[in-house]
C-alpha cells in the first residue's frame, strides 16, 4: 500500500499548475493566507 503511494508521488512530476495558471489564480484569488486574529485585552480579562 505504501509503495503504491510513493510511486504516485514520484510520478506526479509535471502534473501541477503552469506558471501562467499560477499567476492567473494569484490575481483572481490572492495568496493562500489567513489573517492573524489579534486579541483584545479587555475581552480577555
Amino acid at each position: 500500500m505504501m509503495d503504491d503511494d510513493i510511486r504516485d508521488v514520484e510520478g506526479a512530476e509535471g502534473k501541477g499548475l503552469s506558471a501562467e495558471e499560477v499567476n492567473k489564480k494569484l490575481q483572481e484569488f490572492g495568496y493562500n493566507e489567513v489573517e492573524e486574529k489579534k486579541s483584545n485585552p479587555v475581552r480577555d480579562f
